[in-house]
């Protein structure tokens, strides 16, 4: 395979230990030089959500357009940590690479598997008081718990994606992989998307602003401005948790396993994230 063709990453600097505020440099790094190729994917999945959102649609944990979307967002966060792990290693990143290395079935299937088995172990408490056979309850006892399962079960499970694509692991072996490598490492994984989610927060308060000028009789323009803003920070946020999963992930095996970027460029070029379409410019 040639290294030529396509474009390189920022740097390998990545491929090494690294501390909280490297890897959100190293993030913003990898955003930068593959913007469009990272929005575009996940403006797939995020644009046509926030269309039926701005419409008034709601979207429940019980009705199928949920798991329909969940499935595309599992999809698309595989491609996108495949062209982020292509870029921090050097190799060339093209959207058709990315997408036909995805779209091998013992991969799709895996990623498919996993990522709903996760979508309904995690959030499944967390969306009971959606479901239309349980009274909602604001100040239920069980809410603190089931809000840290939560928090903690997506620290925990962070990199299931990344074993999935850069090592090949199946569905179940991916979640024990990523329990593993996450272990003892949790807070600081918190810590870096505590960071990357301050600009999302900033922005749905942002939005929360724009709605209340909407009065108590809901006025039309800034309703769907609130809600229009809502959905492009969702799109250019997007792809920043799944960039910021995969260098967590080359981190944490650089410090426990002592991987450094020759050793991961091997296996890449053996393995499971080799670019087996050639590159071409993103």
């Amino acid at each position: 395979m040639s290294r030529t063709a396509g474009k390189a990453a920022p740097g390998k600097r990545a491929i090494r230990p690294l501390g909280v505020v490297g890897i959100v440099d190293t993030v913003f790094d990898v955003y930068k030089s593959h913007f469009l190729l990272l929005v575009g994917t996940g403006a797939v999945c995020s644009v046509p959500m926030g269309v039926y959102s701005v419409t008034g649609g709601r979207v429940s944990f019980f009705t199928p357009l949920y798991w329909v979307s969940a499935a595309a967002y599992c999809i698309i966060r595989a491609v996108q940590v495949r062209a982020v792990a292509q870029s921090l290693l050097g190799l060339p990143v093209s959207l058709m690479g990315c997408i036909r290395g995805i779209f091998r079935r013992t991969v799709l299937m895996a990623v498919l598997t996993a990522g709903l088995l996760l979508q309904a172990v995690v959030f499944l408490p967390l969306s009971l008081g959606d479901a239309p056979f349980i009274r909602r309850s604001p100040l239920s006892p069980v809410f603190l718990p089931v809000a840290f399962w939560t928090l903690y079960s997506e620290l925990r499970f962070l990199v299931f994606t990344p074993a999935i694509v850069i090592e090949g692991k199946s569905a179940i072996d991916s979640l024990r992989r990523s329990w593993q490598l996450t272990r003892g490492n949790a807070f600081k994984v918190f810590k870096v998307l505590a960071l990357m989610t301050l600009p999302y927060f900033a922005a749905s308060f942002a939005r929360l602003i724009i709605q209340r000028a909407a009065g108590p009789h809901h006025a039309v323009l800034p309703y769907l401005a609130g809600n229009v803003l809502s959905s492009v920070v969702a799109v250019v946020w997007q792809p920043i948790t799944v960039i910021a999963a995969t260098v967590i992930y080359f981190d944490i095996r650089c410090r426990k396993e002592g991987f450094d970027i020759e050793i991961l460029a091997e296996d890449a070029n053996s393995g499971a994230i080799a670019d087996e379409g050639g590159g071409g410019r993103t």
